[in-house]
């Protein structure tokens, strides 16, 4: 995750996006493609438009394409826009890419892919450490 889930949400409220959902990816990966589309897209969002990335899938094992998607829209009354991928100095921008600088240790690639520094969420406080009760005497019968 880029993001966290709040600064994700104040991002697509700053975009005007008119809905946001979050949907478990648990039970979402599980849908078929046809699911999806009538489960989030016709009856979740009831969307006039949806916007996908170049390469976009969804549903079981990715089954589900763009031109799936288009075919379905004419159906049910929405429309499709599949948008170019950005490419950067050093390829696709994606977060594929940049978890991947990040994990290759390489932070200064990862800033200028995103085109922002990387920050990340503060970290819980660790849980309060527990009192340990005295060890009870041992008695010694010498």
């Amino acid at each position: 995750m880029l993001l966290t889930l709040e600064r994700r949400l104040e991002v697509l409220e700053a975009l005007e996006v008119d809905r946001a959902g979050v949907l478990p990816f648990d039970l979402v990966c599980s849908f078929t493609p046809e699911e999806f589309i009538r489960r989030v897209v016709v009856d979740g969002f009831a969307a006039d438009a949806v916007v996908v990335g170049k390469g976009f899938r969804y549903g079981v094992w990715r089954s589900g394409d763009a031109a799936h998607l288009r075919a379905a829209g004419a159906e049910h009354g929405f429309r499709v826009e599949e948008i170019a991928l950005e490419e950067g100095e050093r390829g696709q921008i994606s977060s594929s890419a940049v978890r991947r600088f990040i994990a290759d240790g390489d932070v200064a690639a990862a800033r200028d892919m995103l085109g922002r520094p990387m920050s990340s969420p503060p970290r819980p406080p660790p849980p309060p450490a527990r009192r340990r009760r005295p060890a009870p005497p041992r008695w010694s019968w010498r």
